[in-house]
């Protein structure tokens, strides 16, 4: 009998013993990071991989009784507080205060936050530095299946952040017929040492904020 799970308890099964064994990290004993998704979900973030510095403020904030409060002590401490004001920044007066308040509604309240390596990464510890092979095979076992449960339940845009998940996304949409119901956005990760961003003139990303905000916009 085939077993239907919603985006809530696949998370659960998200366990180092259900990991790809050919993946290095699923043989260490490191945490897999898993954000609680919001109750309705517009879109999803993609970014690369959860640093091991940002551990010890996982887990703090994974200790509250509430998720949804859980979820926006972690959306704010990291990718997703970054990103906007990352976008504030380099919009500046392109950007209204009744567009930006529709912004952070939608990412903070219906937007869920995944990675594409689930495990906490180290650069200083060669075991557990991230490489881009274990991420495509930590992805297609992991990834694949949140983007099918996400798009069942609604969401209209993936939003992927820095190269690696933009490339493996763009594999993705050649092979699942399910790309077709959703937009995806491309943005540079929003880590300070992006120089990227610091270009406001920069086209493709005014487009893709653009598009972000068009969507957020109708849906605040």
């Amino acid at each position: 009998m085939v077993v239907i799970m919603n985006l809530q308890e696949y998370l659960k099964s998200m366990v180092k013993d259900n990991c790809p064994p050919n993946c290095r990290l699923s043989r260490e004993g490191v945490e897999i990071a898993r954000v609680p998704p919001p109750n309705e979900i517009l879109g999803i973030i993609i970014s690369r991989d959860p640093p091991i510095s940002w551990w010890h403020f996982y887990r703090f904030a994974m200790a509250e009784n509430q998720e949804d409060t859980a979820r926006k002590m972690l959306y704010a401490s990291a990718i997703p507080g970054l990103l906007m004001d990352r976008i504030w920044a380099f919009m500046g007066e392109r950007i209204n205060w009744s567009d930006l308040e529709s912004l952070y509604n939608i990412v903070f309240k219906k937007v869920y936050w995944t990675h594409l390596h689930k495990c906490f990464t180290d650069k200083s510890q060669e075991k557990t530095v991230f490489k881009p092979r274990d991420a495509t095979i930590c992805a297609n076992q992991w990834l694949k299946e949140e983007l099918l449960l996400v798009i069942t339940e609604g969401a209209q845009f993936i939003l992927t952040l820095g190269r690696e998940a933009q490339n493996w996304i763009e594999k993705w949409q050649k092979e699942a017929k399910e790309s077709e119901k959703v937009k995806v956005i491309k943005l540079p990760h929003p880590s300070g040492l992006n120089r990227k961003w610091n270009n406001k003139n920069d086209k493709n990303i005014l487009t893709q904020v653009r598009l972000l905000i068009d969507i957020c916009r109708l849906k605040s």
